[in-house]
């Protein structure tokens, strides 16, 4: 098919005649054999029909025409363009009552396009061919109004069209995997929705509500404008769960602030209770009273605990010997005393050194259990004084949001100038509908106004005088 139209760019029409009806003929077998593509082959076949009837008319053969033509589907989506086609091919032959019957046929149809909106005037002039002068003026009276109406409509679209009213007018499909999975859940589709089935390259799966969208809706710019505002609207969602997800962040803070003072409370009556500073002057005070001690060589200050109850066995036979009358027993246990004093001065004496090292290692370990102790205490109470953590979280927190805040505002303007574009296509398309509208207008009126002199001037006479404008021909063109 290709080199068939690259034949008749070329203006090679006779082979390119020769390659369309070996492709029809390939394609008619091909058909009886291939189910799988069966779909795809058809719509080739039809469009290599239309081809080669559109050739036929060109080269002036209408009866092979309109043979070629009669063979594509009614239900084709070439049928609009055979349909128009067969029309002109029957009013050069003559046979405007086929012609007639295509057009009204074509006429039924809701489709905008240059086959469709070509009917109410092309209707006139077959009337007008056929000798109902009187008929083809009221039908050039129709044709008018209804171009006048078309253009208007066309015209109040163009100004007042917005993004919402171009995807009223597109019926979004439904992916249909997610359709089994969530089948239950009434979900609106719109674009950005996971919901909404595309292909592999993105491209959106959609059907025109509003015909006058139809062919603007085939076309690639539209399709990758549509695909692009629909990956945008899916980011916008993405961010707008990231927005819900941070703010969701505030409760969770609050709850960890309450808990957190919760504990401090906690804490700080556990602390009050150790009374710890009492305890850390104490430690103070018995340290320097150690050093007191050791300068003065005191040893009495580091005996052990079997010296200390010796000690008490003296001082309670000290005061028993003061009991006691003056005689013989009296000097004797004053005797025995006095040995015991002897004995427990060298005791003290000679195990002193002993005595304050282990005194001394005692200190050490007490030192150190406070110096931890006030290590530990300052950094609970800096943690209690601090809030780092939850600081570190708020701020993490508020840079997210000032990410999350200039995001949105890039992607805002993003998916602003994307829709602008896409409305650009549309209204383009419109345009290009009302001058195409406009143009019928145009030509309805002047052959009104042509019909209405000559009925007017010679109301017997016969329509012998021909439409000045043609039928089109096989590129559409007047």
């Amino acid at each position: 098919y290709n080199q068939a139209v690259a034949l008749l760019n070329d203006k090679r029409y006779d082979i390119a005649s020769k390659f369309l009806r070996s492709l029809v003929s390939d394609l008619s077998q091909w058909l009886i054999n291939d189910t799988s593509n069966s779909a795809e082959l058809l719509a080739l076949k039809d469009q290599s029909l239309l081809s080669l009837g559109q050739l036929y008319l060109f080269q002036n053969d209408y009866e092979q025409a309109l043979i070629i033509l009669k063979r594509i589907k009614i239900e084709s989506v070439f049928s609009d363009q055979a349909l128009f086609t067969y029309a002109v091919a029957a009013s050069y032959l003559k046979k405007f009552g086929l012609a007639l019957q295509a057009l009204n046929t074509l006429q039924e149809r809701e489709l905008f396009s240059p086959w469709r909106q070509q009917t109410p005037y092309a209707l006139a002039y077959l009337y007008e061919q056929f000798g109902e002068r009187e008929l083809a003026l009221e039908a050039y009276s129709v044709a008018v109004n209804h171009y006048k109406n078309l253009a208007q409509n066309l015209e109040q679209d163009q100004e007042s069209v917005t993004e919402k009213k171009v995807l009223d007018a597109l019926s979004l499909q439904e992916n249909s995997i997610e359709q089994d999975l969530l089948s239950d859940q009434e979900i609106v589709l719109a674009l950005g929705r996971n919901r909404v089935a595309n292909d592999e390259y993105g491209y959106l799966q959609v059907n025109p509500n509003d015909f006058n969208y139809a062919e603007l809706l085939a076309t690639e710019p539209f399709q990758l404008g549509l695909r692009d505002l629909h990956e945008l609207y899916k980011l916008k969602f993405s961010l707008n769960r990231w927005e819900d997800q941070l703010n969701s962040f505030d409760s969770m803070m609050v709850a960890r602030e309450q808990l957190r003072n919760k504990r401090i409370n906690e804490t700080l009556n556990v602390m009050a209770s150790q009374q710890s500073e009492q305890w850390i002057k104490q430690q103070q005070a018995f340290s320097l009273e150690f050093d007191r001690e050791v300068a003065a060589e005191n040893g009495e200050f580091f005996m052990d605990d079997d010296q200390r109850d010796y000690q008490l066995i003296i001082q309670r036979m000290t005061k028993n010997l003061e009991q006691l009358p003056n005689g013989e027993e009296k000097d004797n246990f004053s005797q025995k005393l006095k040995r015991m004093k002897a004995y427990f001065s060298w005791w003290v004496d000679d195990h002193n050194s002993v005595n304050r090292w282990a005194s001394q290692k005692q200190l050490n370990h007490l030192t150190r259990a406070v110096d931890e102790f006030k290590l530990r205490n300052a950094t609970l109470k800096k943690h209690v004084s601090s809030d780092e953590v939850n600081q570190q979280l708020f701020e993490r927190i508020k840079e997210g949001r000032a990410r999350l805040s200039s995001m949105k505002f890039e992607l805002e303007k993003k998916r602003s100038q994307a829709s602008a574009n896409l409305l650009a296509l549309v209204k383009e398309e419109l345009g290009r509908q009302r001058e195409e509208t406009q143009n019928y207008l145009l030509a309805a009126s002047t052959a009104r106004a042509r019909l209405s002199d000559a009925l007017l001037l010679n109301p017997t006479e016969e329509a012998g005088a021909q439409s000045q404008s043609e039928p089109h021909s096989m590129e559409g063109g007047k």
